[in-house]
């Protein structure tokens, strides 16, 4: 009895963790294509708990209606179960790549097994291909259970791989090792309830795993809320806030000065009422992507500042190298202009300020000092020039 209490009260729990998650993911998100994928799999998640509680609670208990019951809550289960599985490969296959979610045929191979799951469980009390309740209304399972549970544990382990390429190659490597952390608890338990699942050939003990390493993929999606700018992927103004005070709070490196660059687009105004907002966030996300190419990772903060402006944090070994950097990122931009056939061109315009020098000895100085370097250099490049 009380090992029935303890399992029913590790469910409960679950469901509360899940429900709390679903109702901030409601209030908080904008539920876009991956918000979408992680709230369907919390509330499924919820679904299938509850299912579990409730069988749970009548299997092979007599009475009227219950081996009725017993029959619809494990076709409901086995159904649920392959959906959740389908859900945390679709969410890897976004993570890896988005514009594969959109070709039909891939999603319509991925989808056939989860197709055939359900059928074949919501006709297994007849059937009994899945699953077959006996006289004393106890569950059975039949041959098709490991079928299924096949097909469950090649979902979930597809979605390790697919999160794991995705990962390590459309992001730097150096960028990806420092999100391991961050990652790994969920990597580890999409594998643990990959075993579970073949393995062991058991489910129930499976779906607090899933609450567990939902909650971490929750944590790690508000973490990137707060630090990274949605649109170009670099980090926001609040990271960069943190960055900035404690750089200039902390000792330099041995013969490295610190250095802060404010840049922003060229007539990033004309180009949104010229040809419309959508072009002015690619042109947003292409300055990212050149000066991402440029500014060497190691040594460098780079962050959206605000609007078509961006910030990039730097140990130089003085002022021919910020020179020298200054020149590299206008160069990028040129050598993309060259090569590129679009409507308009994108530049920058770029000032920056030593920290240490002419007064500059806090996070504030330096920011004023860069901008009102990048303000000078605003006032020379733009005169005489126009949009094309």
């Amino acid at each position: 009895m009380s090992a029935y209490l303890l399992y029913q009260e590790l469910n409960g729990i679950s469901i509360v963790l899940l429900l709390w998650i679903l109702v901030t993911v409601r209030r908080n998100d904008d539920l876009q294509t991956k918000s979408l994928v992680f709230y369907r799999e919390v509330a499924l998640t919820m679904g299938i708990l509850l299912v579990d509680m409730l069988w749970s609670a009548i299997d092979g208990k007599s009475g009227d209606g219950l081996k009725l019951m017993n029959n619809i809550l494990n076709a409901v289960y086995y159904s649920l179960a392959g959906m959740i599985s389908l859900g945390f490969l679709m969410y890897g296959i976004f993570t890896f790549k988005p514009s594969l979610y959109r070709k039909r045929t891939l999603i319509t191979a991925i989808v056939l097994p989860e197709l055939l799951i359900t059928i074949a469980s919501c006709a297994s009390p007849w059937t009994h291909w899945v699953f077959y309740i006996d006289s004393k209304n106890f569950l059975h399972k039949a041959s098709w259970s490991f079928v299924i549970e096949t097909v469950v544990f090649l979902y979930y382990l597809t979605a390790v791989v697919f999160m794991l390429i995705g990962m390590f190659f459309r992001k730097s490597s150096r960028k990806a090792i420092r999100r391991l952390p961050m990652k790994f608890p969920c990597m580890l338990l999409l594998i643990v309830a990959s075993i579970v699942v073949f393995a062991m050939r058991y489910f129930d003990s499976l779906w607090p795993i899933i609450a567990v390493m939902l909650m971490f993929a929750f944590t790690d999606s508000q973490y990137e809320r707060i630090s990274v700018d949605s649109l170009t992927g670099l980090n926001n103004r609040t990271c960069f806030d943190k960055r900035i005070a404690l750089a200039t709070s902390s000792p330099l490196p041995p013969d490295r000065d610190l250095y802060l660059f404010m840049m922003d687009v060229d007539f990033f105004k004309k180009i949104n009422d010229t040809y419309g907002h959508l072009e002015g966030d690619s042109a947003l996300k292409i300055t990212a992507e050149i000066l991402r190419k440029v500014c060497s990772e190691e040594r460098s903060v780079l962050a959206r500042y605000g609007g078509d402006e961006f910030a990039c944090i730097y140990y130089c070994s003085g002022d021919r190298e910020a020179d020298a950097l200054k020149k590299n990122i206008l160069d990028a931009f040129i050598e993309r202009n060259k090569n590129s056939n679009d409507a308009f061109p994108i530049n920058v315009s770029i000032g920056y300020a030593k920290f240490g020098e002419d007064g500059v000895y806090n996070d504030i100085e330096l920011i004023n000092k860069a901008d009102e370097a990048l303000y000078k250099v605003k006032q020379v490049s733009h005169r005489g020039k126009r949009l094309r």
